[in-house]
């Protein structure tokens, strides 16, 4: 399971330290991992870019496509703990991604994040993320919206607001047929 910590890890559990049942009832809470051959780097490894790749953590871009599924699940089946989950990793992705300047303004959102979202692991922005994030938040509004849910959204909607900030005045072409595809597919959603 990606919302627990690998079987040849240290640590143990739910990567949001809850508790077996707690967690299987919110297994978002503390991220997903990617799920990669290799472990993640250690706080004390210098970073090998050729090796990051295969080596597991949380990715910005993958929560934001976890994020986006369980919203489509919860379009579906009208089921809320699908936007329960959703708004969870949403919540929790934003708060441990977002770069922040000693006094608290969001500059952008790191790349990829250790497994326990304690540290960056490429302390870089991803070319679209902010975008990817924005957008993909707003899915979530819409899911909260759609399928409603019990708790409160608002300090949600701060975090939606404070990606569209980042969004602004960006230049967004590329040339990468990964990026390409990435912002095709995310703009596809809000197309809906």
């Amino acid at each position: 399971m990606l919302g627990r910590y690998r079987s040849d890890d240290v640590r143990n559990g739910w990567i949001s330290g809850l508790d077996d049942e707690t967690g299987c009832h919110h297994p978002t809470l503390g991220g997903l991992r990617i799920g990669k051959l290799l472990r993640e780097r250690g706080a004390d490894e210098s970073i090998d870019e050729q090796r990051e790749w295969d080596r597991d953590g949380q990715y910005f871009h993958y929560l934001t496509k976890w994020i986006h599924a369980l919203c489509q699940a919860a379009f579906v089946t009208g089921d809320n703990e699908n936007v329960r989950w959703a708004r969870e990793l949403a919540e929790t992705a934003f708060r441990a991604f977002a770069c922040r300047s000693e006094s608290g303004e969001i500059l952008g959102v790191y790349w990829k994040m250790s497994t326990d979202l304690s540290r960056p692991l490429v302390p870089a922005m991803g070319l679209h993320d902010a975008l990817d994030g924005f957008i993909t938040f707003r899915e979530v509004q819409r899911a909260i919206a759609k399928v409603p849910t019990h708790p409160e959204v608002s300090g949600f909607n701060q975090a939606t607001e404070a990606l569209f900030a980042l969004c602004h005045h960006r230049e967004w072409m590329t040339d990468d047929p990964l990026g390409v595809g990435g912002c095709s597919s995310t703009l596809a959603v809000f197309a809906n």
